[in-house]
């Protein structure tokens, strides 16, 4: 494999929709033994047709949808739950009468919004979304239990019963999360050539994308991005984002067709389903400096027909403080040969780190048929691999940022980390590749200060 073949293949990402919803639980309910064939297996799920919906007319409703179910949803279930539904979630609960329908188990919507917050798999909120509160976890199983009353609504609701709760995450005001001082937002987002329109997608499989902005002037002689906002607009088509800042400086402003990685391209951010903005320790940040440019690359898959669009992009937000710790995002994993086939196949790969870093965050990374995905520690003149971060479930519309224990992230010369996946390639041959039907197998490890050549420091040939 040349070197170029290597590095368009290194370059794939995760997006299709992502589907972090997110929904209730509360006081959880006896365990229920299952006899039969599972006889033994300890069930905590609720049996949704069994919950007792029936309220006691003599008594006030200690909780309504108005008053307390309502802000909940409204806070922790409506970026999927919304009307339409977003990113896989297969219907909205933004409204009272939304959960007083009928689910395809034959019970009421809001005795099914208990089952899922104790299922045993695919639990909502999904892991990478804020998680609902002990407190509210009992709330939304009270009420559910009482009937789930509607009460009295605020005089201030006058919301459609039908209207669509979808925010456009372009206009949308973001809590930058950012120390107040001198600072800045510069977005990029993907466009149709020399105009600010969205882009129109070409019809095909799987498209790599990519626009350039220079930073312009007027950012202070110390600018740092130190977060990373996702606007989403094609939750269907969006397969992944990353945000590069291009040392060469040499590309045009786009779109142009980037299904390979120039090794001047040194990686800041990303986006994949379920990830959240990104927001960068203290005394860290991506340097940035009048005419540097930033390249957004768009990973569009399973495109079918013509006049779809998207405007989908990044923000960087920026502050003009010196002193910070440049940071950057390290490759760990890599392809593989020949084609893997096996209901439990695992490829690993290994690195020694060679200049003293601090590692702070990692965004693992698969397709469809992963199963689990490692990331390992050990140091140097030891022989014990610790676990630094892990996804036992894989789930392709949930990729999670998952934080570095603090005890391990300053790794030192001698020390080696071990990135590891699993699949279940369904009795198929599956490649290495940057389709959404190939496979993958990243770590993506945010760190400091920035190695010199992170897309190698850590990514080679699997076993």
């Amino acid at each position: 494999m040349s070197r170029k073949e290597f590095f368009s293949a290194i370059i794939c990402f995760v997006g299709l929709l992502q589907w972090a919803c997110d929904s209730t639980q509360s006081r959880k309910p006896t365990p229920k033994v299952i006899d039969g064939p599972d006889a033994g297996v300890i069930n905590n799920e609720p049996d949704a047709s069994q919950i007792n919906t029936a309220p006691d007319a003599d008594v006030s409703p200690e909780y309504t949808w108005w008053k307390d179910i309502q802000p909940i949803v409204n806070e922790k279930c409506a970026l999927c739950h919304a009307n339409p539904p977003q990113y896989g979630a297969t219907r909205p609960l933004v409204q009272y009468s939304h959960t007083q329908r009928t689910a395809s188990t034959g019970a009421p919507v809001y005795a099914e919004m208990v089952q899922r917050i104790y299922a045993p798999s695919s639990r909502m909120p999904p892991p990478s979304q804020p998680q609902l509160t002990e407190e509210e976890k009992t709330i939304i199983q009270t009420w559910s239990e009482n009937g789930a009353p509607e009460g009295v609504p605020p005089s201030d609701a006058g919301v459609p019963e039908d209207a669509g709760t979808n925010v456009d995450a372009g206009t949308e005001e973001l809590d930058s999360g950012v120390p107040p001082g001198p600072g800045r937002a510069i977005e990029i987002r993907a466009t149709n050539t020399g105009t600010s329109a969205p882009y129109t997608l070409p019809v095909q499989r799987t498209n790599y994308v990519c626009w350039s902005v220079r930073v312009p002037a007027g950012g202070g002689d110390n600018e740092h991005a130190v977060r990373f906002e996702h606007i989403i607009d094609n939750t269907a088509k969006l397969h992944h984002m990353l945000l590069f800042k291009n040392r060469g400086g040499d590309v045009e402003a786009g779109p142009f067709g980037c299904d390979g990685l120039d090794l001047n391209w040194d990686m800041i951010s990303g986006w994949a389903p379920g990830r959240q903005p990104e927001q960068l320790p203290p005394g860290v940040g991506v340097r940035l400096e009048e005419g540097d440019q930033i390249i957004l690359q768009a990973h569009y898959d399973d495109v079918r027909m013509q006049n779809v669009t998207d405007s989908s992009g990044i923000r960087l937000v920026t502050i003009d403080q010196p002193g910070l710790t440049p940071a950057g995002i390290m490759w760990a994993g890599g392809p593989w040969y020949p084609a893997i086939n096996g209901s439990n196949v695992r490829k690993r790969g290994t690195c020694e780190i060679r200049t003293p870093i601090t590692i702070f965050q990692n965004f693992p990374h698969m397709h469809e048929f992963g199963l689990r995905i490692t990331l390992e520690l050990k140091r140097a003149g030891t022989s014990t691999w610790e676990m630094l971060t892990e996804v036992p479930a894989w789930d392709f519309e949930d990729q999670p940022n998952l934080p570095i224990r603090s005890t391990e992230q300053q790794l030192n010369v001698g020390d080696q980390l071990r990135t590891s996946c699993w699949w279940d390639t369904q009795g198929r041959e599956i490649n290495f590749g940057e389709s959404t039907s190939d496979e993958m197998c990243f770590n993506f490890i945010y760190h400091y200060p920035i190695l010199s050549n992170p897309t190698l420091a850590c990514a080679g040939l699997l076993r």
